[in-house]
């Protein structure tokens, strides 16, 4: 209900200064009031979102599902939703090609706390399966599960804006580029959790072509069927991470991490991620500094540890500072004499496996790490 204490007393005040202004004042606009409870009914939620105005705040019935079978109206606002660990839950028509639940529009601003998004089914092209964003999006807790897209981008979130994550976890989400998050804008992650995300070509937790922020989170169980079975940080990506582990993902290339830009690593462990091809742990095609990290146990058919590729002609760079690559299988790093303060001793030098050479930020470059297409 939108009465509340707080607009029955905007009201009187309204009503005693026309009374004392006389007949022919001009009426002050009503101020609607800042909190909108919101009944466990989506027609309610899809109502409160269309009719929002900036600065309201929507809190949704506590432990309430809220069965989508339509799209919720684009964000055009800026606005907060109070979760109180409600789930928003996507009941499509049978035959229906699905819909992304929720669009933050440009320039909108949406705030959302402890909500919970799942079975999310959308069928747009290069949509986010959850939430798309192209404004400014802030998570706090919740959980997204079971969230796919069949031809977008980010099973649960496509980021081409400003995104904030903090203590959230992602779930069985699944894209064909970033299975849980798909960031082509602006993103930083914290203390959040990534299991069991799939990806059909880049990125089975997360596919990076913008700037991405990441600290003090998990990612374990996660595949692709191309790079980066954890995280893909694409051709146009920023890669900067703190204190995170990546824990039994795989992909063809790159296990735990596929670089193909620039990244900075601190205190992050790699173990028990597997690549049938090319780096087990990470897969590095530019630049790479590891510091404080840890890369151990992981597994590949070239480079258990980390394959320093040369893609775009050159090898990569890679620098290592404290931080050992041991115990990998069949080898810590390859090329050999690739990586300073990686070796294998007794190892035989292998071939580079036979694979296209493409100018570092290129289209062709670029196109490789999408699918279907580069880009919105």
């Amino acid at each position: 209900m939108r009465v509340t204490l707080a607009g029955i007393a905007v009201a009187i005040l309204t009503t005693a200064t026309l009374v004392a202004a006389g007949p022919g004042a001009s009426a002050m606009p009503l101020i609607r009031p800042y909190t909108v409870n919101v009944r466990c009914d989506p027609a309610a939620l899809a109502a409160a979102i269309n009719d929002s105005f900036n600065g309201e705040m929507l809190s949704l019935k506590p432990g309430c599902i809220y069965h989508l079978t339509a799209p919720l109206p684009t964000l055009e606002t800026s606005i907060t939703i109070a979760g109180n660990s409600a789930t928003i839950d996507a009941s499509p028509a049978p035959g229906s090609p699905g819909f992304t639940m929720l669009d933050v529009d440009f320039g909108a601003q949406l705030a959302i706390s402890r909500l919970n998004f799942r079975n999310a089914a959308a069928g747009q092209a290069a949509f986010g399966g959850a939430i798309e964003d192209d404004g400014t999006l802030t998570v706090t807790g919740g959980t997204f599960s079971g969230d796919t897209t069949t031809t977008g981008f980010g099973g649960a979130i496509n980021n081409t804006g400003t995104l904030t994550v903090t203590g959230a976890v992602f779930v069985n989400d699944q894209s064909t580029d970033g299975g849980a998050i798909e960031n082509q804008g602006t993103a930083t992650i914290t203390g959040s959790v990534f299991v069991g995300n799939q990806a059909s070509f880049n990125g089975g937790a997360i596919h990076n072509e913008g700037v991405l922020n990441l600290s003090d989170c998990w990612f374990s169980g996660n595949s692709a069927a191309v790079g980066g079975g954890g995280l893909f940080n694409g051709d146009q990506g920023d890669l900067t991470a703190n204190s995170a582990t990546f824990h039994h993902n795989q992909a063809t290339d790159g296990g735990g991490l596929d670089n193909e830009n620039s990244a900075s690593l601190t205190r992050i462990v790699f173990a028990g991620n597997s690549a049938s091809d090319t780096g087990g742990g990470i897969l590095n095609n530019w630049v790479l500094s590891a510091t404080d990290s840890t890369i151990v146990s992981n597994s590949a058919g070239n480079g258990g540890g980390i394959y320093n590729g040369d893609l775009f002609g050159p090898p990569g760079v890679v620098t290592l500072t404290s931080s050992p690559v041991e115990g990998n299988h069949p080898d810590n790093c390859e090329p050999l004499n690739t990586i300073p303060s990686c070796s294998d001793p007794g190892v035989i030098a292998r071939p580079h496996p036979a694979g296209l050479t493409l100018a570092h930020g290129g289209q062709q470059a670029l196109a490789r790490d999408f699918y279907p297409h580069p880009g919105n």
